[in-house]
């Protein structure tokens, strides 16, 4: 792919770089050139190889490669239905990269609506959160009310999340419904969240 193309062959990437005529995007390139120690060959190597792994899967790759259908712009202004199975049986670690794409995307999408408009209420609901949300994920569930987009979080216990997102989630989920089978330190940690009122 063109992608594995432009970050192995550096002339390529000052030559696409170039044309962009993009400031910001050649202040990063020029930062990332401009470092020559091990490490940043290292975390060059590092990346090259997660995107070799990633383009191996054939699913993945005409997912990334193909031509796109729809904008996530597209999804919340119109409320599509996006359904995005992805099942780390079937793709591995490339489900977390890609859940991981599909989220940012998203995210960004409800940033872009103005939030001094009526916008029609979005959901967008993750079944095993953990693995696709990034660690900013407080700032989003702080935010999104203002964007008109709702989240549902679905996971099965608090041990499975990072302090991060623990923190997160226990600071900004409004509404949380416990289920039949629940860990009892996550009992615990709800009733005590819900006192006086448990």
């Amino acid at each position: 792919g063109h992608l594995l193309a432009f970050f192995r062959n550096l002339a390529l990437q000052r030559q696409m770089v170039e044309r962009a005529h993009d400031p910001e995007a050649e202040a990063f390139f020029a930062e990332q050139w401009a470092r020559k120690s091990g490490s940043a060959r290292e975390d060059r190597q590092g990346l090259l190889n997660r995107l070799e792994l990633l383009w191996a899967n054939p699913l993945v790759r005409r997912v990334l490669s193909g031509p796109s259908d729809f904008t996530w712009d597209e999804v919340l202004k119109d409320l599509w239905v996006a359904l995005c199975p992805l099942s780390l049986a079937e793709l591995g670690d490339s489900a977390r990269a890609l859940g991981s794409l599909i989220w940012h995307g998203a995210a960004q999408a409800a940033y872009r609506r103005r939030p001094d408009t009526a916008n029609p209420p979005f959901f967008i609901y993750l079944d095993e959160f953990y693995e696709w949300v990034s660690p900013d994920l407080g700032d989003f569930l702080a935010l999104a009310r203002g964007y008109s987009v709702g989240l549902i979080l679905a996971h099965q216990d608090m041990g499975q999340l990072t302090p991060e997102l623990r923190h997160a989630v226990l600071a900004n989920a409004r509404h949380r419904v416990l289920l039949g089978g629940t860990a009892p330190a996550d009992v615990d940690l709800f009733r005590q969240g819900a006192d006086p009122y448990a």
